[in-house]
């Protein structure tokens, strides 16, 4: 398995896919003990805005690691602005939230989310590959 693979399952995937599965299993566990009747909703947990949070983070560490290295120095780069618009995206959300306690995200905030999700995943898995072939991978 490649070190870009690896890092694509373990550090990009599983915290973004392992933390709301763990929402899951912990507030159904809670909640059944609160009450006898339970009911989930996967949009909970499965919050593309929330998702945000690990893209920005993923992105910043994806932006640092290929920084000043000739091959992945553009990505970097693109890293750099997506963590940003990740920021925005989350500001931006706060306030409407902060503004009318009844907000939810629209279907085009959630998509746009999910987009730049992608985009930090591709843009990372890009850089570990890029960085395996140089030989920098682990440094």
């Amino acid at each position: 398995m490649s070190v870009a693979f690896k890092w694509l399952l373990f550090e990009g995937l599983l915290p973004l896919i392992g933390t709301a599965l763990l929402y899951w299993a912990l507030l159904g566990c809670f909640k059944m003990a609160q009450t006898s009747s339970f009911s989930f909703k996967w949009d909970e947990a499965i919050d593309s805005l929330g998702w945000l949070y690990g893209g920005a983070v993923l992105a910043v560490q994806a932006a640092i690691k290929g920084w000043g290295k000739e091959p992945t120095e553009l990505i970097s780069y693109f890293c750099a602005f997506i963590a940003l618009a990740c920021f925005l995206m989350l500001i931006t959300a706060m306030f409407s939230k902060a503004a009318d306690n009844t907000w939810q995200p629209g279907r085009y905030m959630k998509w746009g989310a999910t987009v730049i999700t992608g985009l930090v995943l591709s843009a990372g898995f890009r850089i570990q590959d890029l960085l395996c072939c140089i030989g920098g991978a682990n440094g």
